[in-house]
Protein backbone atom coordinates (compact mmCIF):
# COMPACT_ATOMS: atom_id res chain seq x y z
CA UNK A 1 0.00 0.00 0.00
CA UNK A 2 1.35 3.61 -1.07
CA UNK A 3 0.96 5.69 1.97
CA UNK A 4 2.30 9.49 1.85
CA UNK A 5 2.22 12.32 4.34
CA UNK A 6 1.59 15.72 3.48
CA UNK A 7 1.28 19.34 5.73
CA UNK A 8 1.14 22.73 5.51
CA UNK A 9 0.29 25.49 7.87
CA UNK A 10 -3.60 25.28 6.85
CA UNK A 11 -4.26 21.13 6.63
CA UNK A 12 -2.24 17.83 6.97
CA UNK A 13 -3.16 14.77 5.07
CA UNK A 14 -2.43 11.32 4.34
CA UNK A 15 -2.34 10.08 0.50
CA UNK A 16 -3.66 6.33 0.78
CA UNK A 17 -3.21 5.13 -3.15
CA UNK A 18 -4.79 7.78 -4.89
CA UNK A 19 -7.66 8.25 -1.70
CA UNK A 20 -7.13 11.33 0.29
CA UNK A 21 -7.46 11.94 4.08
CA UNK A 22 -7.72 15.80 4.48
CA UNK A 23 -7.68 17.58 8.09
CA UNK A 24 -8.23 20.79 8.52
CA UNK A 25 -6.75 22.58 11.44
CA UNK A 26 -8.78 25.32 14.10
CA UNK A 27 -9.86 28.33 13.10
CA UNK A 28 -9.10 27.89 9.03
CA UNK A 29 -11.13 28.87 6.19
CA UNK A 30 -12.51 25.60 5.21
CA UNK A 31 -12.52 26.85 1.05
CA UNK A 32 -9.49 28.41 1.28
CA UNK A 33 -7.73 25.73 2.81
CA UNK A 34 -9.22 23.48 0.10
CA UNK A 35 -8.41 25.50 -3.07
CA UNK A 36 -4.56 25.06 -1.28
CA UNK A 37 -4.89 21.46 -1.27
CA UNK A 38 -6.20 21.27 -4.38
CA UNK A 39 -3.61 23.66 -5.67
CA UNK A 40 -0.51 21.46 -4.26
CA UNK A 41 -1.78 18.70 -4.82
CA UNK A 42 -2.82 19.00 -8.56
CA UNK A 43 -6.22 17.66 -7.97
CA UNK A 44 -8.72 18.96 -10.95
CA UNK A 45 -11.88 16.79 -10.00
CA UNK A 46 -13.44 14.04 -7.39
CA UNK A 47 -16.00 13.86 -5.06
CA UNK A 48 -15.64 14.86 -1.22
CA UNK A 49 -17.64 13.85 1.93
CA UNK A 50 -16.51 14.55 6.02
CA UNK A 51 -17.22 16.17 9.15
CA UNK A 52 -16.52 18.17 12.12
CA UNK A 53 -17.15 21.21 14.13
CA UNK A 54 -17.56 24.82 12.52
CA UNK A 55 -17.87 28.10 13.43
CA UNK A 56 -18.61 31.52 11.49
CA UNK A 57 -20.73 29.10 8.63
CA UNK A 58 -22.56 30.78 5.87
CA UNK A 59 -25.04 28.74 3.59
CA UNK A 60 -27.20 29.40 0.75
CA UNK A 61 -30.44 27.97 1.43
CA UNK A 62 -33.60 27.09 -0.36
CA UNK A 63 -36.57 29.61 0.46
CA UNK A 64 -39.44 27.25 -0.41
CA UNK A 65 -41.73 30.38 -0.36
CA UNK A 66 -40.03 33.15 -2.79
CA UNK A 67 -38.51 29.36 -4.71
CA UNK A 68 -34.86 32.11 -4.13
CA UNK A 69 -31.89 30.92 -2.75
CA UNK A 70 -31.14 33.07 0.39
CA UNK A 71 -27.71 33.62 2.44
CA UNK A 72 -27.61 32.75 6.44
CA UNK A 73 -24.77 33.25 8.54
CA UNK A 74 -24.19 31.99 12.28
CA UNK A 75 -21.37 32.60 14.68
CA UNK A 76 -22.06 29.63 16.63
CA UNK A 77 -20.03 26.68 16.74
CA UNK A 78 -22.03 23.90 15.12
CA UNK A 79 -21.86 20.36 14.63
CA UNK A 80 -20.85 18.96 10.86
CA UNK A 81 -22.55 15.38 10.83
CA UNK A 82 -22.37 15.41 7.22
CA UNK A 83 -20.74 17.21 4.52
CA UNK A 84 -20.09 15.99 1.02
CA UNK A 85 -19.54 17.85 -2.79
CA UNK A 86 -17.10 17.79 -5.70
CA UNK A 87 -14.19 19.24 -7.53
CA UNK A 88 -14.89 20.78 -10.67
CA UNK A 89 -13.22 21.81 -12.94
CA UNK A 90 -13.86 24.49 -14.81
CA UNK A 91 -11.23 25.51 -17.91
CA UNK A 92 -9.55 27.71 -16.41
CA UNK A 93 -9.26 26.20 -12.24
CA UNK A 94 -10.85 23.54 -9.72
CA UNK A 95 -13.71 24.80 -7.89
CA UNK A 96 -15.35 23.35 -4.93
CA UNK A 97 -18.85 22.57 -4.38
CA UNK A 98 -19.66 20.96 -0.88
CA UNK A 99 -23.47 20.59 0.29
CA UNK A 100 -23.76 20.69 4.39
CA UNK A 101 -26.09 19.87 7.33
CA UNK A 102 -25.18 22.07 10.38
CA UNK A 103 -26.93 21.28 13.54
CA UNK A 104 -27.03 22.71 16.91
CA UNK A 105 -28.71 21.80 20.16
CA UNK A 106 -31.93 23.79 18.92
CA UNK A 107 -30.96 24.78 15.16
CA UNK A 108 -30.50 22.61 12.01
CA UNK A 109 -29.28 24.09 8.64
CA UNK A 110 -28.93 22.48 5.45
CA UNK A 111 -27.80 23.82 2.40
CA UNK A 112 -24.99 24.91 -0.51
CA UNK A 113 -21.84 25.71 2.05
CA UNK A 114 -20.61 29.62 1.57
CA UNK A 115 -17.62 29.20 3.61
CA UNK A 116 -16.66 28.36 7.46
CA UNK A 117 -14.28 28.63 10.08
CA UNK A 118 -13.19 25.17 11.42
CA UNK A 119 -13.73 24.98 15.14
CA UNK A 120 -10.75 22.12 16.29
CA UNK A 121 -10.63 20.11 13.31
CA UNK A 122 -12.50 18.55 10.13
CA UNK A 123 -12.38 15.70 8.50
CA UNK A 124 -12.69 14.62 5.29
CA UNK A 125 -11.83 12.08 2.23
CA UNK A 126 -11.26 12.94 -0.97
CA UNK A 127 -11.31 10.35 -3.88
CA UNK A 128 -10.03 12.14 -7.35
CA UNK A 129 -10.70 9.84 -10.37
CA UNK A 130 -8.72 7.44 -11.41
CA UNK A 131 -8.77 8.88 -14.71
CA UNK A 132 -5.76 11.01 -16.65
CA UNK A 133 -7.89 14.96 -17.38
CA UNK A 134 -5.46 16.76 -20.60
CA UNK A 135 -6.36 20.24 -20.73
CA UNK A 136 -5.98 21.58 -23.79
CA UNK A 137 -4.50 25.35 -24.71
CA UNK A 138 -8.26 26.27 -25.63
CA UNK A 139 -9.13 25.43 -21.52
CA UNK A 140 -11.51 22.24 -22.92
CA UNK A 141 -10.75 19.15 -20.35
CA UNK A 142 -10.72 15.65 -21.94
CA UNK A 143 -10.79 12.36 -20.01
CA UNK A 144 -8.49 9.67 -21.28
Amino acid sequence: MDIHLLHTSFWTAQKIESTYILSIKDNISIIAAFKDFMIRQKIHSGCISGMGLVKEARLRLHDPFSKKAIDAATKDIMEVPEISGTINHNGESAEIHLNARLTSNDTSLSGRLIDAKVYDKMEFIIHPPKTVITIFDDGDPFCN
